[in-house]
């Protein structure tokens, strides 16, 4: 009984991270877009940084397994 509680609290706390991820990439994107309307030569500038740091996207965005 006591098991399958800790089980159930567990799973509740995953997907609230998984959760606030979520909404954190969303932000991030629905910026990014806005940045791009109102200044799209500096937006083509930021891609090329991003391709300069390979490791970069994978950091931002952790898998969860």
């Amino acid at each position: 009984g006591i098991y399958m509680k800790l089980e159930k609290r567990e799973e509740k706390a995953l997907l609230g991270v998984r959760e606030q991820e979520n909404t954190r990439t969303k932000a991030h994107r629905s910026s990014e877009i806005a940045d791009n309307s109102t200044d799209s030569s500096a937006e083509s500038s930021d891609i090329q940084d991003i391709s300069d740091q390979p490791g970069l996207s994978s950091a931002y965005h952790p898998v969860v397994s």
